[in-house]
């Protein structure tokens, strides 16, 4: 794989530099959920604001891997994975919808049960976003390797 982007392409650094910030919002989510107290409802306004920037982070990053070497030429060049990529594709905007579901949802949160609920599938929805990174990580650190002689 190499790193030279058309002026429409992001490169693979900006991509890793997206990934990077996108996988921090997630953590601060958790320690967020983790730090709040009994009846306290003010990590309610934490977490929205930290969702609605994952949210716009996500928008970014999954529209630049798409128009990315990951999307575009991997595909061609290595047609085994050409399935697991369209799937990963097919992924970004399921993964934006549960996001922005859990966002919505967050307001309506009525006693400690639905939180806990709430909670519950906030951490689902970032183990398959980290899921999902990975899995395109690995995607792309193969197609390097082999690139380089790696495989063989």
């Amino acid at each position: 794989m190499r790193d030279d982007p058309s002026p429409n392409r992001p490169s693979n650094d900006d991509l890793h530099r997206q990934h990077h910030a996108c996988m921090a919002i997630p953590e601060a989510l958790q320690r967020c959920v983790a730090s709040r107290g009994d009846g306290d409802p003010t990590w309610r306004r934490a977490a929205d604001a930290l969702i609605a920037e994952l949210c716009l982070a996500l928008v970014q990053h999954f529209a630049d891997e798409v128009r990315s070497e990951l999307f575009v030429d991997l595909p061609r060049a290595r047609p085994w994975d050409a399935a697991r990529l369209a799937r990963l594709a097919a992924e970004h905007p399921v993964i934006l919808a549960g996001f922005a579901d859990l966002r919505r949802e967050l307001a309506d949160l009525a006693d400690a049960s639905a939180e806990s609920r709430w909670i519950a599938r906030l951490r689902a929805a970032i183990a398959t976003l980290r899921r999902h990174e990975a899995e395109e990580t690995e995607i792309m650190l193969i197609a390097g390797w082999d690139d380089l002689g790696g495989s063989g």
